[in-house]
């Protein structure tokens, strides 16, 4: 009894070859009698069975007129094809064998669709709506309807982040923008603003099919239906919280001018790193500046590393969406989650609500942070007591539950999220009265700030305590390799350090250039996190600081080498060649560890490696200048 007193109906109607309108009734409760009734009025009325049957071809068929030639309705999906169950000619026009036709027309098309959804996960419906009793939801397939993608931001994130969902998704149209008309120039060029393996290839297949770069910002936040943000977030630099609260100017910024513009809908997403409850207060701003339109805000953070980036996107460890616990809030998690199935398996997608979300970043920067600093921690004590911190970094990541990754002592690390997201974590848990918390945090930029410095004092002491006048090579730019990216580099610090011992720096890395350097060691802390346009235009170059082009040429003449990013083609360097053209005694200062320092040692060279026993020379010389 319990089967008739449910009649699940899921019919799909494909009106057109490229576009399906899914009408889908679910769970529409009746009683047996109200079943029969139900089944009596749609046979006692020719005109309803006339009409059900028009659309889908001719009275007796199942084919629809197009365009001068005959198609197999619904041919896109599989669906609705010569497989359906066509009338008796001998009974069509009794009442008993329309009832049964209709019966199973109905049959087939629930069958076929619940079989299609299982198939395809990524063409769910678009509301997300879970089904309810008596609900009829007309809704538009994302994958026929044409849903537009905005996002304000055309940086390391934005810009990777859009042209992976464009390529993924190539029904979604996908515009990046930004005030910054270089920038988007850039995007639109041969030469991108950024430098990540694989993403030139990426935004080729998809510019200017489905990926777009623009400066007009207001047309395209106004016509989109999803609005991604990913604009800067610096720590402050004056007021209160400076020098660890995030300045969230910018994000207020586009906040408004979304309000101001928009004349529909949105689903506003936060991609940028914020603070937790910003949601809240963009939620608020948003409100108040409405004009009837709703907005629901989305947190999905991105867990991208640079240099695999593209990678990271394609494979994800997960999609963290966080949003609203209402029906509102719901529905537009399910609308963003809808995208991403696209080609991320469902497991992978994790929901929780906004906070969760927004802390959740946080704490994961911080936790691989603590890492870093932990292991550089035990470097020094390595140096010590003659101990090889790779050999005890392998052993202690050999137990499974502390795992290998992110056990690499080196000269610090950089990067724009670790230290900026470290040090907003630390104002949250003073804001909170949780001091202890907060020190705890701080003790992870402490130890990342005293590896700078150590680094910095073993050059200058194992060099008779004075590097005035002399020539530094610098290998390696970068806070990483595979990547541009300077920013919060511990290059700028050692580079800084060694400057104000009066050095001659020569530097070379493979993706930095010159202006971006000379740059860097201008600008004062936390400036490099605002847009371009509000930083120095025309920064004082550092005349003690020459940029090359070739290794072999920042090497020429140098008393010592310093190796600050891990870039492959430095493992592979002829060594005997820079030996052969510095000054003697020659020294390596390996921030990396990445060169063999027995064979250095061999060539001539007197080699400092982090954290590994120290070369003979050095045995003698202070540990700190």
């Amino acid at each position: 009894m319990d089967s008739c007193e449910s009649l699940l109906i899921n019919a799909s109607l494909v009106l057109w070859h490229e576009r399906a309108l899914v009408v889908h009734l679910t769970t529409l409760s009746v009683s047996p009698l109200s079943l029969l009734q139900l089944l009596w009025f749609l046979t006692s009325l020719d005109a309803v069975a006339t009409f059900f049957f028009f659309l889908y071809g001719t009275r007796h068929g199942y084919f629809l007129k197009r365009r001068g030639r005959s198609e197999s309705v619904g041919s896109r999906d599989g669906v609705f094809k010569d497989s359906w169950p066509r009338p008796s000619s001998a009974h069509r026009h009794t009442n008993t064998s329309r009832r049964r036709q209709r019966a199973s027309l109905l049959s087939h098309a629930s069958r076929q669709g619940r079989e299609r959804d299982r198939r395809s996960p990524s063409r769910r419906r678009w509301c997300g709506c879970p089904p309810s009793s008596s609900e009829i939801c007309l809704v538009t397939d994302l994958s026929d309807k044409m849903v537009k993608i905005c996002c304000i931001g055309a940086g390391y994130v934005g810009g990777p982040t859009m042209a992976v969902i464009a390529l993924k998704c190539p029904d979604i149209e996908v515009v990046v923008v930004d005030i910054s008309k270089p920038r988007i120039e850039a995007w639109n060029s041969d030469t991108l603003p950024i430098y990540e393996p694989g993403l030139d290839d990426v935004v080729k297949q998809c510019r200017g099919r489905n990926l777009f770069f623009s400066t007009d910002v207001e047309k395209h936040v106004a016509e989109a239906d999803i609005i991604f943000v990913s604009v800067n977030t610096p720590t402050k630099t004056r007021g209160l919280g400076a020098g660890k609260a995030a300045d969230l100017t910018y994000w207020e910024s586009a906040a408004r001018m979304i309000a101001d513009v928009s004349k529909s809908d949105k689903i506003v997403v936060e991609k940028s790193t914020v603070p937790v409850k910003t949601a809240e207060a963009i939620e608020k701003i948003l409100t108040h500046n409405s004009k009837g339109i709703n907005y629901q805000i989305l947190s999905n953070p991105e867990f991208l590393a640079e240099g695999t980036a593209i990678e990271d996107l394609f494979k994800p460890d997960r999609v963290l969406i966080g949003g609203r616990e209402t029906p509102e809030g719901r529905k537009a998690v399910q609308a963003l989650k809808d995208v991403y199935a696209h080609w991320v398996p469902e497991d992978r997608i994790l929901t929780t609500n906004l906070w969760s979300a927004e802390l959740s970043k946080l704490a994961a920067n911080a936790f691989l942070a603590q890492r870093i600093s932990s292991v550089n921690a035990i470097s020094a004590l390595c140096e010590a007591t003659g101990a090889n911190v790779t050999e005890v970094a392998y052993a202690v990541g050999k137990d499974t539950r502390i795992g290998p990754k992110f056990l690499n002592a080196s000269v610090g690390f950089g990067g724009s999220c670790f230290q900026k997201d470290i040090l907003n974590l630390v104002y949250i848990c003073e804001c909170n009265g949780l001091p202890e918390v907060a020190n705890y945090w701080k003790q992870v930029i402490k130890i990342n700030d005293y590896q700078k410095s150590r680094f910095v004092n073993r050059v200058v002491s194992s060099m008779f305590n004075t590097v005035a006048g002399k020539k530094i090579a610098v290998l390696g730019f970068a806070f990483k390799k595979d990547t541009g990216d300077t920013r919060e580099t511990p290059a700028i610090d050692v580079c800084k350090g060694l400057l104000g011992d009066k050095a001659q720096i020569s530097i070379y890395d493979p993706q930095v250039t010159e202006d971006q350097i000379q740059r860097d060691l201008a600008m004062n802390k936390f400036d490099w996190d605002h847009p371009m346009h509000l930083q120095p235009t025309s920064p004082t170059a550092v005349k003690q600081v020459s940029c090359v082009w070739d290794a072999y040429e920042a090497t020429k003449g140098a008393h010592g080498l310093c190796i600050l990013t891990e870039w492959d083609e430095f493992k592979t360097l002829d060594y005997q060649k820079i030996f052969d053209n510095m000054q003697k005694p020659a020294f390596v200062f390996d921030g990396r560890n990445i060169v063999d320092s027995e064979k250095l040692r061999e060539i001539g060279f007197i080699v400092y490696s982090i954290g590994k026993p120290l070369d003979a020379w050095l045995k003698d010389m202070p540990a700190v200048a």
